[in-house]
């Protein structure tokens, strides 16, 4: 039996997205205890920006916090939506397992979020400062090592479990 075909999302495949129904005990636990740690740490949050950020930096502050918001929901998220909808092509059609990809998307997750958080270093690295005590790490070669190691860890995740079972048919 073959699954419908959706426009860009390709195969679509009946597999429960949950074990148990969300609604659930443990899931309304889970959710409760969620988001008071969720309001607990905005608390916090809110009482070290009133203790120690001049009021004058407010601005500024919720400037960034916006930008970063916009450039989340209108450049990271979509770019992540279709990498992951492509790679789900790929992975159908190269018949990687599960495991596989989900090291490799686990993989390139961390790539990119290391990355994301080495940018303003590498930015400040590239400008210079005057003291020379702020920017001393080597951001270009922190972001470079993640990314080998990341091509490592995916190169490892696609070759071992064929080798493995060829190796098994041999035997």
């Amino acid at each position: 039996m073959s699954a419908p075909r959706i426009g860009l999302l390709g195969r679509v495949r009946a597999m429960p997205v949950f074990a148990v129904s969300p609604s659930t005990e443990p899931y309304r636990v889970a959710r409760i205890v969620l988001i008071v740690i969720g309001v607990a740490i905005g608390v916090v949050g809110g009482v070290i920006l009133l203790n120690d950020v001049a009021p004058k930096r407010f601005v500024g502050l919720a400037t960034w916090l916006i930008v970063a918001v916009v450039l989340h929901d209108a450049v990271l998220a979509p770019v992540l939506v279709a990498a992951g909808l492509a790679f789900l092509r790929v992975r159908e059609r190269l018949r990687i397992g599960r495991l596989a990809a989900t090291i490799v998307q686990g993989a390139l997750v961390v790539a990119g979020v290391l990355t994301a958080i080495g940018v303003p270093g590498l930015l400040a690295n590239r400008r210079g400062s005057a003291n020379m005590t702020i920017a001393t790490t080597p951001y270009l070669l922190s972001v470079a090592v993640v990314w080998v190691a990341a091509a490592v860890v995916i190169a490892a995740a696609l070759v071992l479990p064929r080798a493995i079972e060829r190796r098994a048919r041999r035997k």
